[in-house]
């Protein structure tokens, strides 16, 4: 009827029909919601430690530890007709809100002058009128759900849907109220109110876990909750207590795991990096490759010296001489083997004159196992993640608690997709016939499902632009995208995606995207490759209103050598100068003496005139770039032969582009690879809200196109080690250099830390993860950089 609609409407939305306040003046029922969270025992002591020989402690922590409700959304469903709203302050701390009102802010704490009052206790419950209701549907959401999603839900429940009814916990109202243990916790004016076991209500020590949502301690709060739980229960009748009710966090879960994971991996790279340690583990390394040289050297002249001996013995046996005495023939195989034996034998002792081959092996060995024992607390931990990820309860909520229709509510799912999938896979890379890890294994179904949520949060939701996306993948015309796009840009839903909040979760998510692709290499389809390529165009154009075109040009060998070696000078010459900076005793100038003598030399292969064609890309639309190679092209008129090169606008290949036939002047084409590579890099230190964007999101470009051009060389001059070795030493060199250019975008977001132990607010634990899943990313990234030049060598 109209008057049952008018009284659902009023219930919806104005929370408290006499005015009074939406946090502490609501009446009814109350139940404190409480729920499962990634933590530490209330009774957790000292730290333990990993194994005697090692530096790393913990603290055990369990997925099942009770604790308040974090900063989120409460729903209750009243009777499959009306519903409660309440934004969750990070505190803990509920008030209730119109339905139609959906925030656009995270909730706010309440006022100071409310926790002198007690009024901080009586607001972290929900209150329903038992007299009225008989059964509530109550869920819990990291961010508020549009009205599409509402309906959605109490549909669902009407209809008795399983999906819809599994995101709910179904609670009767007469049982609360007169059993409540038979539902959760019954809690009691007694000690601790029979909340031992909750976190903040324990004698827990913040120090001992950092979390992404933060922690505040009740325990301050005693003499508060039991006077409100003794009004209450004599208000209420309650003789057996007040109900505390336990809540599914998928969302929680996964969001903690993943940042304590990162945490793993960034202190990993933190021991790593420590100075001295770095020192010897770099010389280590090079100790062994000069080792792995000399083996390769004797073996090489071993097998020559012995092919020399079996033809001298040839030669004598086969001489006029009469007298003489028949040698016995050589065994090739045999000798060169006894040959590079005690080559090699001459080479170590020799060697080994000059260092501690005892101490370098000690020191080798303590360290790969105290990497191994750090891998082995990031897999822990990674394990349950990608379990937690797997599982259909956080997918129903990625799928369902959005509405793609709602540009906030898109927002929402964005942020909340970059902070679950911040960091990418974080396993060790896997060795050739061994199975994926988990983590490596979550990633490797959201790169190759094209409907993922990964591809949904990269792509804002956005089905038409998604067909697109997926239709390009067969050809090489991006225009259709780009149009799709700027129609988008056009709207005032389409400005909205372009904020910094967003910008900075796009720019995690895409580094983690290029991370996991390099990582799982060739256990993904060269299909979900090219999505990723695609994804990471589109998103930088949807987010930052920035083309990248892809440009494929001819150079020689020692062209393309001397663009990559430009930017790898311009590192080095930054570092002799922080070494005039920081070193001014003997040993600092004698290693920029060694540096600028050219001890430390850039790549410079023979035969350096060999033709190549390099993929290149460039923060400039195809219009613009068409234009300019226009002009380009007239002053290229009357050219021939080695001075003209040819130029295309796509990554495909030279004869069938855009600008088919194009040529330019040889000098022209260096500059234009030039401006294009130089594009990348100046984006990645660019200012402002698409900073971090740029600096992650365009860590693929430089990615794709040196390991594109690294593969045509092996292609097309195979026989040519010297140059395939220069070109992949310097390719790596300017990946290093793009790596540290967007660590530097990074550590601008890294918070200040007062003291250890002090990580308590949700804040500052949600910027340490955002800082953590960086890190974690851009490790990913140089490590199969690394592991990949090691199979090259």
């Amino acid at each position: 009827s109209i008057s049952k609609a008018i009284r659902l409407a009023m219930q919806e939305e104005i929370p408290n029909t006499y005015g009074s306040c939406n946090a502490c003046g609501r009446s009814g029922l109350p139940i404190l919601l409480l729920r499962e969270a990634y933590a530490p025992r209330p009774d957790t002591g000292r730290p333990y430690r990993l194994a005697d020989d090692s530096e790393i402690i913990f603290h055990p922590m369990h997925t099942d530890q009770l604790r308040l409700l974090r900063q989120g959304y409460v729903y209750v469903l009243l009777d499959k007709e009306s519903w409660q709203a309440y934004a969750v302050a990070a505190a803990g701390t509920l008030q209730r809100f119109p339905l139609s009102e959906m925030p656009l802010a995270p909730p706010r704490p309440l006022p100071k002058w409310c926790a002198t009052e007690g009024h901080d206790v009586i607001a972290s419950f929900i209150n329903i009128d038992t007299a009225r209701h008989r059964t509530a549907w109550v869920a819990f959401a990291n961010d508020p759900w549009p009205r599409a999603v509402l309906e959605r839900y109490r549909q669902g429940i009407a209809d008795g849907h399983p999906a819809t009814l599994a995101r709910f916990v179904e609670v009767d109202l007469a049982t609360a109220r007169n059993d409540p243990a038979s539902l959760g916790i019954a809690m009691t004016d007694s000690f601790r109110f029979g909340l031992d076991q909750v976190l903040e209500f324990s004698t827990f020590s913040p120090d001992r876990f950092a979390s992404v949502h933060g922690f505040y301690s009740r325990l301050g709060r005693g003499y508060e909750t039991r006077n409100y739980l003794r009004n209450v229960i004599a208000r209420e009748q309650l003789p057996n207590g007040v109900l505390a009710l336990t809540l599914p966090d998928p969302v929680g879960l996964v969001m903690e795991l993943n940042a304590q994971r990162a945490g793993w991996v960034q202190a990993l790279q933190e021991w790593r990096a420590q100075p001295q340690r770095h020192f010897e583990y770099f010389t280590s390394q090079a100790l062994l490759g000069i080792q792995a040289l000399h083996a390769a050297t004797a073996a090489a002249q071993g097998a020559a010296d012995a092919q020399r001996e079996a033809e001298r013995v040839e030669r004598w046996n086969h001489s006029p001489i009469a007298a003489k005495a028949h040698l016995p023939a050589v065994d090739i195989e045999a000798q060169a083997e006894r040959n590079s034996a005690r080559k090699q034998q001459e080479a170590r002792e020799r060697l080994e004159q000059r260092y501690d081959e005892n101490a370098r092996a000690a020191f080798q060995a303590d360290y790969d196992r105290e990497v191994k024992n750090w891998q082995s607390m990031i897999d822990q931990v990674g394990n349950l993640y990608a379990g937690h990820y797997a599982e259909r309860a956080f997918q129903l909520i990625g799928y369902f608690d959005y509405d793609a229709n709602d540009p906030v509510s898109v927002e929402y799912f964005i942020q909340m997709m970059a902070a679950c999938l911040a960091g990418g896979p974080s396993e060790a890379l896997p060795e050739d016939g061994q199975p994926l890890g988990m983590t490596q294994h979550v990633w490797q179904q959201l790169l190759e499902d094209e409907q993922s949520l990964l591809y949904q949060a990269l792509l804002a939701k956005h089905q038409q632009l998604m067909q697109q996306v997926i239709g390009a993948l067969s050809g090489d015309d991006f225009g259709k995208v780009y149009d799709i796009i700027k129609g988008i840009a056009g709207t005032a839903d389409g400005q909205l995606l372009m904020i910094k909040p967003l910008q900075d979760a796009i720019g995690q998510l895409l580094v983690a995207t290029s991370n996991a692709g390099n990582v799982l290499g060739q256990h993904i389809s060269e299909r979900a490759r090219t999505l990723i390529g695609h994804v990471h165009r589109s998103a930088l154009a949807l987010f930052a209103g920035q083309q990248v075109t892809p440009l494929r040009v001819s150079l020689t060998v020692g062209e393309y050598l001397g663009l990559l070696n430009e930017a790898v000078q311009q590192r080095t010459d930054a570092f002799v100068q922080q070494i005039d900076k920081q070193f001014r005793d003997p040993l600092g100038r004698k290693v920029r003496a060694m540096v600028l003598s050219g001890a430390i030399n850039l790549a410079a292969p023979g035969n350096r005139n060999q033709l190549i064609e390099v993929v290149l890309w460039t923060f400039e639309s195809a219009e613009s770039l068409q234009a300019r190679l226009g002009q380009l092209r007239e002053g290229a008129a009357g050219g021939v032969g080695a001075l003209v090169r040819s130029v295309a606008i796509g990554a495909g290949a030279l004869g069938a582009q855009v600008t088919d036939g194009l040529k330019i002047s040889s000098l022209a084409a260096q500059s234009v690879a030039s401006d294009a590579m130089r594009s990348l890099r100046g984006a990645a230190a660019s200012s402002g809200s698409v900073g971090l964007l740029f600096a992650l999101g365009g860590m693929w470009f430089q990615q794709d196109s040196l390991g594109r051009n690294y593969r045509a060389l092996q292609e097309t001059h195979p026989n040519n080690p010297e140059a395939l070795a220069a070109i992949w030493s310097s390719s790596l060199g300017l990946l290093g250099v793009s790596v540290e250019a967007a660590g530097m975008v990074v550590a601008l977001i890294r918070p200040e830390i007062p003291w250890p132990g002090t990580v308590t607010t949700g804040s500052l634990g949600s910027r340490l993860a955002r800082y953590g899943g960086a890190i974690s990313a851009l490790a990913g990234v140089m490590d199969a950089a690394q592991y990949v030049n090691a199979l090259v060598r």
